[in-house]
């Protein structure tokens, strides 16, 4: 995905996430932090990520006035076989990802290059998205304001929504 920081008068709104890989590679981009609101402009499919070790999250969102938008598209990784996600037995949720080892797991006996597909902290909200192939689709934590989950499906995933917080989920 690549990123439009609206440095521009001509687009002056919101941010928008556009093709994955941004030039640097189908996954470039995946693992980032955003601290500002994004529209999605089109699927984004996280790619194997190099090495024995699981990331995090393959988008993450900070802050109360942070929100990214999906538009109702994808936010997705490639697995080495379907239901991989699914059928996922390192839980991500009781030592993921205080322990790095758990991590390993993820990505050696699962084959999840993200554990988490969205991560929300800070009072960040998502909305219109699909989520699915990932150990949680969406993870909110740490945060003293609740997050926000709207329009959102998640399915295909180990978990559709893991929270350590308040959240507010609706129409999803």
């Amino acid at each position: 995905m690549s990123v439009d920081y609206d440095d521009d008068v001509a687009d002056p709104g919101t941010d928008d996430l556009g093709t994955p890989g941004g030039g640097g590679g189908p996954s470039s981009d995946c693992g980032g932090f955003f601290f500002n609101s994004y529209r999605l402009s089109n699927d984004v499919i996280c790619e194997e990520l190099a090495g024995d070790t699981a990331g995090k999250c393959a988008i993450t969102m900070f802050g109360p006035d942070t929100e990214i938008d999906c538009r109702d598209f994808k936010v997705s990784q490639v697995l080495p076989q379907p239901g991989a996600a699914q059928n996922c037995k390192v839980d991500p949720f009781d030592r993921f990802p205080q322990d790095p080892v758990d991590r390993v797991k993820m990505k050696q006996e699962c084959g999840l290059s993200y554990a988490y597909g969205i991560c929300l902290a800070g009072g960040a909200k998502a909305k219109n998205c699909h989520v699915d192939s990932f150990a949680a689709g969406i993870y909110v934590f740490s945060a003293a304001l609740p997050s926000e989950v709207t329009n959102t499906t998640v399915e295909e995933n180990q978990y559709g929504v893991l929270a350590n917080n308040d959240m507010i989920i609706s129409n999803s």
